[in-house]
């Protein structure tokens, strides 16, 4: 299925962070995970006790906008399945419960997207600011949070249709 990669630089993730993480291009990252289609690594800005990022590993798509239930359901499919198997990971090391629906992941969009890639936030455990309280939050999706897995639900059964 994929290659766990630990702490291991990968040049396509190299590639990525550079390119799309310029502001933090020389800070500290690990890599949680990686395959033929999406690399996961923490996030730089810790806004819960567990918060990775997953994101395209060889595609640039700007954000849920340009995503089609035609074209991105698989990679969709993909991103949740890491998201919730890194912050899994993470938890366990951490002595945590590590069920998957205490796994908490979305995408933010305009006017929230502060990084033009597509990138899954995947997060558990408690928020460390009032700001991730109300940035992290599904049930707003009128500000520019959307829950991902009802993003691949409805991308699933809209695919199916096709």
């Amino acid at each position: 299925m994929g290659v766990k990669c630990g702490d291991i630089e990968a040049e396509c993730y190299d590639e990525i962070w550079q390119k799309y993480f310029p502001e933090s291009a020389n800070s500290t990252r690990v890599l949680l995970y990686q395959d033929e289609l999406v690399v996961s690594f923490l996030d730089r800005k810790q806004k819960s006790e567990v918060h990775a990022l997953v994101v395209p590993r060889f595609i640039h798509i700007l954000g849920t906008e340009s995503l089609s239930p035609e074209h991105h359901t698989d990679l969709l499919l993909r991103m949740v399945e890491v998201g919730e198997r890194v912050v899994q990971g993470q938890l366990e090391m951490k002595g945590y419960d590590s069920e998957a629906e205490n796994v908490r992941l979305g995408f933010h969009r305009w006017p929230l997207r502060s990084i033009d890639h597509l990138h899954l936030h995947a997060m558990a455990g408690a928020f460390v600011s009032c700001t991730g309280n109300l940035k992290y939050r599904p049930w707003l999706p009128f500000i520019g949070y959307l829950d991902a897995r009802k993003l691949l639900v409805c991308f699933q059964k809209r695919s199916h249709r096709s």
